[in-house]
């Protein structure tokens, strides 16, 4: 299932709710990477990455609120038109603030940090997944993935159980980065997954390992994709 092929093979599909099996969902989502209409959380979420991002990908990091601001006026007019004009000052406001409250209160990325890091790796049965990773910070022992969260849901990080419970969104997410972490970066010991929530100020660790049952389900559902699309 190529990445080459993923915008082209399920034309018709074009967001969750178009899709009549909920069993897809995920798939659809993370793994074939087919993105659902732009919203104003999500739009807001991607404008304080791109400030955070900005923001730290520089040898010495100023995170002082006038650099914070001046970034955040820079990015705003590739977002504006996701708000209503009454409410760009609002909007603004509020990621600044979200990004000086997280600068402050959490240490800088470690000088080696990479920033906004693709990865690809590959299933058995030729299944392909890719993630963009917001930070990743590699030792001589350790991979450390960050990603930022913005908004105010919180995981609790529910893991895989079956089919009819497969985990919520961070779980299954950190566990594939976790894969290609470990693809990528073999031989560690230790992988992490972090998600750091920008407005909540809260950080959640997962370092379980590789879940098995999840992958198989993920090429389970692979193959009825592909399965339904010959019926067509």
């Amino acid at each position: 299932f190529s990445s080459r092929r993923r915008h082209t093979r399920y034309p018709l599909v074009t967001g969750v709710q178009t899709c009549a099996l909920p069993i897809y969902k995920f798939f659809i989502y993370n793994i074939c990477k087919v993105s659902d209409l732009p919203s104003t959380p999500l739009a807001f979420g991607s404008y304080v990455h791109d400030i955070l991002e900005r923001l730290y990908n520089t040898t010495n990091p100023d995170i002082s609120n006038q650099n914070i601001q001046k970034i955040a006026n820079e990015f705003f007019g590739k977002y504006k038109y996701q708000f209503h004009q009454s409410h760009y000052e609002i909007v603004k406001s509020q990621a600044i603030e979200a990004v000086s409250s997280y600068t402050s209160n959490n240490t800088l990325p470690e000088p080696n940090s990479i920033f906004e890091h693709g990865i690809k790796a590959t299933l058995s049965e030729g299944v392909e997944l890719y993630g963009k990773v917001d930070r990743l910070e590699e030792s001589s022992d350790s991979v450390v993935i960050i990603d930022y969260k913005s908004g105010s849901s919180y995981s609790y990080i529910k893991p895989f159980e079956s089919e009819e419970k497969p985990g919520d969104g961070h779980w299954r997410q950190a566990m594939i980065y976790r894969f290609l972490a470990e693809v990528k970066y073999p031989g560690k010991k230790n992988y992490e997954v972090q998600f750091h929530y920008v407005e909540l100020g809260k950080i959640k660790e997962v370092n379980e390992p590789i879940n098995k049952e999840f992958f198989d389900w993920i090429k389970e559902v692979r193959n009825e994709i592909n399965s339904t699309y010959n019926l067509i």
